[in-house]
């Protein structure tokens, strides 16, 4: 693994190496931090949403203390406001301000991922979700060649991705599927993907083509 990646990322590492010892523990415990992010980006959008701003304050320490512990000093430094913002029930403040720290959140997944060897295309990265295989195979047809494609059934396993961490630049979402449709898959997401994300709604018989950051869908004329 890299370190000078980290370092060209702003990771300070020495904050970092200071509190963990040395490289082989850094290695072994940043996926923990990683999928501890995950938990709790998720847990603070769910008590903002609530104004429980004492159960929000619990979550925002743990980012800022995980964050010091790996030398994420910016992210850091954003979840102490939110910290202390929270304990001073400011939940105006914490709205305003909660697309920043997501922001940051998943630049700091992103940068784990790579340094771990999880991003290995430079194309750019598409979540389709289906629970057709042939508009999945279809849609793979199209974009195979300047998109890295992701592809699953349900809208229940484009939050599982999410929730390990993994970004997309774009979402292709079916509206019906079994167990989560598209739309709900947008209301959840919607706080754990960077922004400005594009996202299509696809509802059947539609077919997406994507260009740049720009969406375009036609509908599949029946015969």
């Amino acid at each position: 693994m890299n370190t000078n990646y980290l370092l060209e990322s702003g990771v300070n590492l020495d904050e970092a190496l200071k509190m963990l010892g040395d490289m082989e523990t850094y290695d072994e415990t940043i996926p923990n931090f990683k999928n501890a992010l995950v938990k709790n980006i998720n847990n603070m959008h769910y008590f903002l949403s609530n104004e429980d701003a004492e159960s929000y304050a619990i979550s925002a320490h743990s980012v800022k203390s995980d964050s010091k512990f790996f030398g994420f000093m910016h992210l850091a430094s954003l979840a102490l406001d939110h910290e202390t913002k929270a304990k001073e029930k400011d939940i105006e403040y914490l709205k305003a301000h909660f697309n920043e720290i997501t922001n940051e959140i998943n630049k700091t997944i992103n940068i784990v991922n790579t340094y771990l060897g999880g991003t290995s295309s430079n194309k750019p990265k598409v979540l389709i979700a289906d629970d057709s295989d042939v508009v999945i195979a279809l849609a793979k047809k199209i974009l195979d060649n300047d998109y890295d494609i992701t592809a699953v059934q349900d809208g229940e396993d484009v939050i599982k991705e999410l929730e390990l961490g993994h970004t997309y630049d774009a979402m292709l979402l079916d509206i019906n599927m079994p167990i989560m449709n598209g739309l709900e898959v947008l209301a959840i997401s919607s706080y754990m993907l960077p922004s400005p994300l594009p996202k299509a709604r696809l509802a059947n018989g539609i077919i997406p083509f994507l260009t740049g950051s720009v969406i375009i869908c036609f509908r599949i004329l029946e015969v």
